[in-house]
């Protein structure tokens, strides 16, 4: 025979045979079964060789070629073999964040404002790499390396992925002081409205915030105690505010500020910067509306919006006008209707707030109203029933002063959601004391018709009811997506942060308000440039799926890149955003 070489594997036994000039080599292999195997099973299976009539099954053959061929293979140098391989890199989602990226001229911007850099890297390529890690896996500083080696940027910055370790990190985001930060949104404005034609007529306000394990520093102010929004006491929190525009929620002012400082003090300081440092708000439109909820209304900063010619549209406190919730709602003549295809009705009145005559309108929304209500009767029956339960504690180990027995009571029937419903009488004297407690109904039926009500105000007499429903429910839900996004932990994850001064805790703020930015041009580019209408997720999503695999061929001594996963809405999206001219660098 000539010289050949067989493997394979079968149901049991071995041999071999030669030929003039080759070697012809079988191997079989048994599977040896447990015994619950053997006893789950039928004996028709390959257990032994008996079922095949005493001849061993060959499973699978492959050719290995002849003994010379085998030998002179085996014996190559294998050094060449080494570069030889396939590799996957991320590449979908980078490509079309970095497309964006350089439309905005980011690194431009930053490299302008910040001292020269004779390293590997400016400190605007550093910042926009951290950026990109932040939109697609946030990770801290000292795993952006390695997160940096999986990805096609290599290709594009041409630096050692060693290089971006935590300290270097941390040197450069020593640079970004608050002047610094606040020149570079100056400039990335200017560009958003000179370049991408972002409408600024309406912009959002929100004041958000997030916990740190941070302990007290007398040189670090950011990390105070306050009133954090996830309800962690024990933490220290850190402010920021966000203002974004209506369509597609574009941050175009960001501030980070101490955590002990409440919402409606920094909104006039907020105000004032915008005020000052924002030039591009006047010649971008002729009419600016401020949109914001009634946690930041201030007479001195309402003036100061009304003194530039602008508008609000915000709302109030219910206690400020209660004696509207006693309209009837058949006097609620207007209406608005949601995407849902749900109504709101509305009524339109003026009152004097602020100092002046405003128009108010008073809003019902009946799903509001059924969730309002059903919490409310729950809350009512767990407080009496925990009144109840108290009434056999009194005169009892520590209640049997009538101190110790009204701080109780209070704690129960002073809770936010039924303040003022139950009324409650303690008599007697200590050790004797005797508790009478009922539902005032005049208090109840008040409450229920407030239920599912609304206040909003604007300082502009000509917008309508149905507009100003639309700017304040629809629109300033604009924030709140963007919000969640930042404390999303998948995406820009604003918490943890992994830094401890307040110059790179604003770093690190500037950082991710920025991966929103990029995020949140990027869908305004497809819906209005290709018609595709798609949340920030999806889009990420589906581009994530692209990838980006490199071919090494040695004899060569070259590399071709080609995309894979192509199909589907990945293909439509690298068509569409002409994701190729990165595949070839």
């Amino acid at each position: 025979e000539s010289g050949e070489v067989r493997g394979g594997r079968g149901g049991g036994g071995g041999g071999w045979r030669g030929g003039g000039g080759g070697v012809g080599v079988v191997f079989f292999f048994f599977k040896q079964k447990t015994a619950y195997e053997i006893y789950q099973c039928d004996w028709s299976s390959d257990v032994c060789s008996s079922d095949l009539d005493g001849k061993p099954r060959q499973k699978l053959i492959l050719y290995l070629g002849s003994v010379d061929s085998i030998f002179k293979r085996f014996s190559k140098d294998t050094g060449a073999r080494k570069t030889r391989g396939v590799f996957s890199k991320e590449y979908g989602a980078l490509a079309a964040l970095l497309q964006v990226a350089t439309e905005l001229e980011l690194v431009e911007n930053i490299d302008k404002n910040v001292p020269k850099r004779n390293q590997f890297l400016s400190y605007g390529k550093s910042f926009l790499i951290a950026v990109l890690n932040r939109c697609l896996d946030p990770s801290s500083k000292n795993l952006i390396g390695d997160w940096y080696e999986d990805t096609f940027l290599e290709n594009i910055f041409h630096v050692s992925p060693s290089k971006l370790n935590s300290q270097n990190y941390w040197n450069w985001m020593n640079i970004f002081d608050e002047q610094t930060i606040d020149r570079i949104q100056d400039d990335l404005c200017n560009v958003l409205v000179n370049k991408f034609n972002v409408d600024l007529s309406k912009i959002i306000i929100d004041f958000a915030n997030f916990t740190t394990f941070q302990i007290e520093h007398r040189k670090r102010q950011l990390a105070q105690f306050g009133k954090p929004k996830n309800y962690r006491y024990d933490l220290r929190q850190i402010n920021y505010a966000l203002a974004v525009t209506k369509e597609f929620g574009i941050p175009v002012r960001h501030s980070t500020y101490p955590g002990n400082i409440n919402d409606p003090t920094y909104f006039k300081a907020f105000i004032k910067h915008l005020m000052s440092s924002y030039c591009q708000f006047l010649k971008a439109c002729e009419k600016l509306i401020f949109v914001h909820d009634k946690g930041m209304n201030s007479q001195e900063s309402i003036d100061l919006i009304e003194k530039n010619k602008y508008c609000i549209v915000g709302s109030l406190r219910p206690s400020t006008c209660e004696d509207l919730f006693l309209i009837p709602l058949t006097e609620f003549k207007d209406k608005y209707v949601n995407k849902q295809g749900k109504t709101m009705l509305a009524y339109r009145t003026t009152r004097e707030i602020f100092g002046c005559e405003r128009t108010i309108i008073l809003t019902y929304y009946e799903p509001t109203f059924r969730k309002n209500f059903k919490t409310l009767t729950q809350k009512l029956s767990e407080a009496l029933f925990e009144l109840n339960e108290f009434t056999a504690k009194i005169n009892h180990n520590k209640w049997r002063t009538h101190k110790e027995v009204e701080k109780k009571i209070n704690a129960i029937i002073n809770k936010k959601s039924i303040k003022g419903l139950i009324k409650v009488k303690i008599t007697g004297r200590k050790n004797r004391l005797k508790l009478n407690y009922d539902i005032d109904p005049q208090a109840l039926q008040l409450r229920i018709e407030s239920l599912g009500k609304s206040v909003l105000f604007t300082t502009d007499p000509t917008l309508t009811p149905e507009e100003v429903i639309r700017i304040y429910y629809r629109e300033k839900n604009t924030v709140e997506v963007c919000n969640k996004l930042l404390k999303d932990s998948s995406f820009c994850s604003i918490s943890p942060m992994w830094c401890w001064t307040d110059i790179q805790i604003r770093a690190h703020v500037f950082c991710c308000v920025t991966a929103l930015l990029l995020s949140t041009l990027l869908q305004m580019k497809l819906k209005e440039g290709h018609k595709i209408t798609m949340s920030i997720e999806s889009i990420l999503r589906a581009l994530k799926k692209i990838k980006l695999v490199a071919f090494r061929i040695p004899s060569l001594n070259e590399t071709f890149n080609e995309p894979s996963n192509l199909k589907g809405l990945p293909k439509r999206l690298y068509n569409t955003l002409n994701l190729r001219k990165y595949a070839k660098s």
